[in-house]
């Protein structure tokens, strides 16, 4: 099973060799965000890190508050951004063009890194296996709503299969919240060659630009960011359109490999269901019972390998809404999104 990989990847380990590093991150009215979650970016063991700090036309409370913390933090950057398109995409662009060093890490105001070693642990496991993208893990924070602990478990299951799948040699996808590129790889036009779609500015640039030779994953917990979930269904509906909006432009054999993992969920629960009705249903509940023992015996591993805040007892329960996850969003993407960054 090719998520299994992901238990023996052990963290790479410090080297002698840290580069300049800009962590840049976009904003756009998100005071309270920025103040709660700056702090912990700023505080990061790492000497030549630089904070370059987008601000995407934000409200003059924000940029009052950015340029006042300049004057304490002499690593922080401020740019304003130049042109006012819908999504974050032109500030990303802007921010590429306008930082200085080699090396760029990505993250948004609303993430957290797990440790003051975040930016010197995507360093080391780029040094480590000689790339130019690292691609990190963003979970979500959880409450005791079922919907952050949905959230939080739809985040760790698309965290393994594109994290997998990049072990494996096929790297199709990244999230913006933590992942690092080197901008002799990952260059400014990569990201306008689909601007004219608001959302995909992490997914759609990974797609196109990483292969088994320039892409590595990371997964130590040292190099993990935490996020605050959407509080609501309808923002949670929001997201994941947007996401599944862009879905489209990967390349055929990306598609292909999704889709596999997808229609292989609904038709085995669709098949299950109808064998549970059938004078075979012992044989459904027998089979049922052997794929669950076999799939919560490699999903413990990687819950306390990638820190789920979610019981694994809960597994079966999420595993089934899955199922019902992967059909009910096949219909909601065909709902107008209005939604702007």
């Amino acid at each position: 099973m090719v998520y299994s990989r992901l238990l023996f990847i052990k963290k790479a380990s410090e080297t002698d060799s840290y580069p300049p590093i800009t962590a840049v991150i976009c904003t756009k009215n998100k005071l309270d965000n920025l103040k709660s979650n700056l702090p912990s970016i700023l505080s990061q063991n790492y000497d030549g890190l630089y904070i370059f700090l987008v601000d995407d036309f934000s409200d003059a409370d924000t940029c009052r508050y950015i340029k006042e913390l300049q004057q304490k933090e002499r690593y922080l950057i401020y740019h304003e951004v130049m042109t006012n398109i819908d999504g974050k995409k032109q500030a990303l662009i802007e921010g590429f063009v306008k930082t200085e060093t080699q090396w760029i890490l990505l993250t948004d105001d609303d993430c957290q890194p797990h440790t003051n070693k975040w930016a010197k642990s995507m360093i080391s496991e780029a040094n480590r296996s000689e790339s130019s993208i690292v691609l990190g893990y963003s979970p979500y924070r959880t409450d005791d709503t079922l919907l952050s602990r949905w959230i939080h478990f739809e985040a760790w299951i698309t965290g393994v299969q594109y994290l997998s799948y990049a072990a494996a040699g096929l790297p199709y996808m990244g999230v913006g919240r933590n992942i690092m590129y080197n901008k002799g790889t990952v260059k400014p036009e990569h990201i306008a060659s689909h601007l004219d779609l608001s959302s995909g500015d992490d997914d759609l640039t990974v797609n196109a630009v990483a292969n088994k030779k320039n892409t590595t994953i990371n997964i130590s917990k040292e190099s993990f960011v935490w996020t605050s979930p959407p509080d609501s269904y309808s923002a949670y509906l929001d997201q994941k359109r947007r996401h599944y909006s862009v879905s489209h432009r990967y390349k055929r054999s990306h598609k292909i490999a999704i889709s596999a993992y997808t229609l292989s969920q609904v038709g085995y629960y669709g098949l299950l269901i109808i064998l549970m009705c059938t004078a075979y249903w012992k044989i459904a509940l027998g089979t049922y019972l052997i794929r669950l023992l076999i799939v919560m015996s490699i999903s413990s591993g990687l819950y306390k390998k990638m820190l789920s805040q979610n019981s694994i007892w809960s597994f079966p329960i999420m595993d089934i809404l899955q199922a019902f996850y992967y059909v009910f969003f096949s219909f909601a993407l065909f709902i107008p999104n209005n939604k702007k960054w």
